[in-house]
């Protein structure tokens, strides 16, 4: 039941039921991982326009996780790779806001203008 309800969800490019019965059919292994992992890439690939940007990242850490039980490492890595571009594209979209400053910063400019050290 749990792999028909993963793959229902998976067809109808439903993100959130996906990451439930992904990790469910991950988790107690009833579907093929390599298998899994592959319907992950085309699900995110088919996305719409606008899908909460936290969700796409943790479909791809699932896609990860997959690719780790079926033991395909360049796929595993590939995943890491496109969740951790996620999250840069996710900081540049975001705004910061100092105190000594009355307007928003672009986080990456500033950045990359200043040098930060450790504490």
């Amino acid at each position: 039941m749990a792999a028909d309800l993963r793959v229902r969800s998976f067809d109808g490019r439903l993100p959130i039921p996906a990451l439930w019965f992904g990790h469910l059919d991950l988790d107690f292994g009833i579907s093929d991982p390599g298998v899994v992992g592959t319907e992950i890439e085309s699900l995110v690939a088919g996305l719409a326009d606008g899908t909460d940007d936290h969700t796409i990242v943790n479909l791809w850490r699932m896609a990860s996780r997959a690719f780790h039980l079926a033991k395909r490492d360049s796929d595993q890595h590939h995943s890491q790779s496109e969740a951790a571009e996620q999250l840069v594209r996710m900081a540049g979209q975001q705004t910061v806001f100092f105190s000594w400053r009355s307007q928003p910063v672009d986080a990456t400019l500033y950045l990359k203008r200043k040098r930060w050290s450790v504490w």
